[in-house]
């Protein structure tokens, strides 16, 4: 049976050694080469690639993640584990999201734990090289760039809540630190324990669900004391091979900031008119409304009633619910993250 290669990479001779002394158990199970500088792993892997590559964060010439980018480019089912001695957050998401790393771990690493991510990662290499064909890189992107555009925060994982993707909204939510978080192996978890196992049981019941059953919700609670996240999980593809869990994320407590250019173009609405109804769709009262917009309260009342005939609505509620079901909202911006 041919021996399945693994590359490992780190600019520290003394890490090389370690994983060369920890691993040698594996040297039969594994065709293991070990590299100094980026550029010259990246020089082999031209020449040969490999099934899974372990490299580490921070180096000189090609960092971790370019290392990654550039071995996807030649060989795309590669699987990437990425160690680190400086882990935090933002990398952790950067890592996810552009380089779809597998697992990212931090020094020290023990050697079970290691081996298990290699292990884990080497049957996901096999299965992306078999359905490789089946969509291609561009298309891929045109799709994540479409998630990002939705004002919810979209989470993608396998069974154990390893994340395989997260859209902007989410990157923004977990970013704040309150309530959900990333670990350092990847793995989607909750400030507290006790919401970290009902994440983790409704992940994996959705994967064991049929039906209608395979969909889930919970709520969040935050070390801010504001109001929970609401976590929607659902089954995408149902098939063994291919299913993933999908996480939907709302915060209640950042307003949806619907956009009035868009309002205009889809209901024939003046400048004031979609300035009013985009404060009114983000949950102001009429004279919060008015202010926003520049109105005074009576010419609102006034814009109101000519808004109700163009959009052949009879109430506020109804013209809230109209604009919040419209693509208006694919246009909003979700705000950033506050740092620190």
């Amino acid at each position: 049976m041919t021996a399945i290669r693994v590359y490992f990479v780190d600019d520290e001779p003394a890490v090389l050694k370690g994983l060369q002394r920890m691993l040698r158990p594996r040297r039969d199970e594994w065709e293991m080469q070990f590299f100094s500088s980026s550029p010259e792993a990246l020089e082999a892997f031209r020449l040969q690639p490999c099934s899974v590559l372990v490299s580490d964060l921070s180096m000189p010439d090609l960092t971790g993640l370019q290392l990654a980018h550039e071995a996807k480019q030649l060989f795309p089912a590669v699987q990437v584990i990425i160690l680190t001695g400086t882990a935090n957050l933002q990398s952790a998401i950067q890592a996810i999201n552009e380089s779809e790393i597998f697992r990212f771990y931090t020094k020290p690493c023990t050697p079970e734990e290691l081996a298990a991510g290699i292990e884990a990662a080497i049957p996901e290499c096999d299965a992306r090289v078999k359905v490789q064909d089946r969509v291609s890189p561009p298309t891929s992107r045109i799709g994540e760039a479409a998630l990002s555009k939705i004002p919810l925060g979209v989470v993608v994982t396998d069974r154990m809540a390893h994340i395989e993707f997260m859209n902007q909204g989410a990157t923004e939510i977990i970013a704040r630190n309150d309530g959900l978080l990333v670990g350092g192996d990847g793995v989607l978890r909750a400030s507290s324990s006790g919401d970290s196992n009902l994440l983790h049981e409704c992940i994996t019941r959705i994967y064991d669900a049929d039906g209608d059953e395979a969909n889930g919700g919970l709520s969040i609670d935050r070390p801010s004391m504001q109001r929970p996240i609401s976590v929607l999980v659902t089954l995408m593809d149902d098939s063994t091979d291919n299913a993933r869990a999908v996480l939907f994320l709302t915060d209640p407590d950042v307003p949806l900031n619907v956009s009035a250019r868009v309002i205009a173009d889809l209901f024939g609405l003046t400048d004031s008119e979609s300035r009013l109804v985009q404060a009114l769709a983000e949950g102001r009262r009429l004279d919060e409304a008015a202010t926003a917009a520049g109105l005074t309260l009576s010419s609102a009342r006034t814009y109101l009633k000519q808004i109700f005939s163009k959009t052949e609505t009879c109430r506020q509620a109804e013209l809230v619910q109209l604009v919040l079901t419209s693509p208006a909202i694919l246009d909003s911006q979700i705000p950033p993250a506050v740092p620190g």
